[in-house]
């Protein structure tokens, strides 16, 4: 017998996985991480329950931070202090230097 997760069930399992290297930080400060089988679009539209093609523009207009493995990190609004905090936990638990991450990010 094959089981199939709820949407909630599936949030709720893809939250505890905790800091991976990819991942989206939301205007809530909740880090949604990426794993490399999946595109940060594929788990935007996961999380809002919309269209995979349509996703970026909602996190864009939600203000999420996108983080990626090569270094990448962008966002279309000023981080607030909720995605500040969450931006030093990533950091801490991944090892990354925070001032560094956090002055490099693009904004578009």
């Amino acid at each position: 017998m094959e089981w199939e997760a709820t949407h909630k069930e599936y949030l709720k399992s893809l939250k505890s996985e905790g800091f991976t290297k990819e991942g989206w930080i939301d205007s809530a400060g909740n880090f949604w991480p990426v794993d490399y089988f999946e595109s940060h679009e594929l788990v935007a539209s996961l999380v809002l329950d919309c269209d995979e093609a349509t996703a970026e523009k909602h996190v864009d207009q939600f203000g999420w931070l996108r983080l990626s493995d090569y270094g990448d990190r962008t966002a279309a609004k000023a981080l607030n202090q909720k995605q500040i905090n969450t931006l030093f936990d990533y950091c801490m638990a991944l090892d990354y230097d925070f001032k560094r991450v956090n002055e490099g990010i693009l904004f578009f």
